[in-house]
């Protein structure tokens, strides 16, 4: 649970800190924290499970290759099940859990700023569930400073065979999409020239890749977004490496573990997740979390 990402710690040196019991994060308590971390001699690793993905990474890569173009647009629709939620549950308790915004979407808002970069969080609202005080559904826009613009929605209010998870990232040639909470499966369809195709290629070199059609220069010498484009052909790619989503979190915990590790025992090695990623990922869930109230 993302409230308790700032919480874990682990040890340098024989020393820790560690809470048991769930509370809610803001980013005044976060700063405190990480200033008594840096004081103690410790590291108070995050649990954001979602970067130790080779998913994670692919889509990472299909990005930064610029195969596609820019991100123009995202939007994660997280579908979650309150199958084990009953009404007295903590999670529905916003002074214990601080909200879906701080209690689970910390995770998202990390993710998005890996693939898209730093953003702000331009305005949001949430939902109570009919007849209670269980606030079950939350979705905020973030404004990315690549200029990608990123919808996230969160429910809790599935049954536990639909719960559910996908994004879709719109570039300028064509569409990324990841299936599951836990990312399964990548999937890009997009027109592309013959350098671009290779790129893709080179992404999913373990994947399947497939020409849809190929166009004549007639045809593929077009425009798109005020930029003139010599387009080669439609392709598909995707990539499910494996299906079994416990062992893909039991290996993310892992490498999580592994990696935080081995900065204790050297601290020149470069983690993939640090303290500030966590503390960003708090203040975008915090600025959602206010905007959301002030929209009542």
């Amino acid at each position: 649970s993302s409230h308790h990402e700032l919480v874990l710690a682990t040890a340098k040196a024989g020393k820790h800190m560690l809470c048991e019991k769930p509370l809610a994060m803001n980013v005044a308590q976060a700063d405190e924290m990480l200033a008594a971390a840096k004081q103690a001699g410790v590291i108070a690793p995050v649990h954001f499970i979602l970067r130790y993905n080779a998913m994670t990474e692919l889509v990472k890569r299909v990005i930064d290759c610029g195969a596609l173009g820019k991100v123009l647009a995202g939007r994660l629709t997280n579908c979650a099940t309150d199958s084990n939620l009953p009404p007295r549950h903590w999670f529905w308790d916003k002074s214990i859990s601080g909200g879906i915004f701080i209690e689970h979407g910390g995770h998202f808002f990390d993710l998005y700023r890996y693939w898209l970069g730093a953003g702000e969080v331009i305005d949001a609202h949430a939902l109570t569930r009919e007849g209670t005080d269980q606030e079950d559904r939350v979705t905020c826009t973030v404004r990315h400073r690549s200029g990608a613009i990123v919808s996230h929605y969160h429910g809790f209010d599935q049954v536990a065979m639909m719960d559910r998870t996908d994004h879709r990232l719109v570039c300028e040639l064509g569409d990324i999409r990841i299936e599951g909470w836990i990312p399964l499966t990548v999937s890009v369809d997009a027109v592309v020239d013959d350098d671009a195709a290779a790129k893709l290629g080179a992404c999913f070199e373990n994947g399947r890749v497939e020409v849809v059609e190929t166009f004549p220069p007639s045809q593929g010498q077009t425009a798109g977004r005020g930029r003139k484009r010599k387009l080669t052909q439609r392709i598909r790619c995707t990539a499910t490496p494996c299906d079994d989503k416990q062992k893909i979190y039991a290996d993310s915990i892992r490498a999580l573990l592994a990696d935080q590790i081995a900065y204790i025992r050297d601290s020149s090695h470069e983690r993939v997740v640090t303290e500030s990623n966590g503390r960003d990922a708090v203040a975008l869930a915090q600025k959602a979390t206010q905007l959301a109230k002030s929209a009542d």
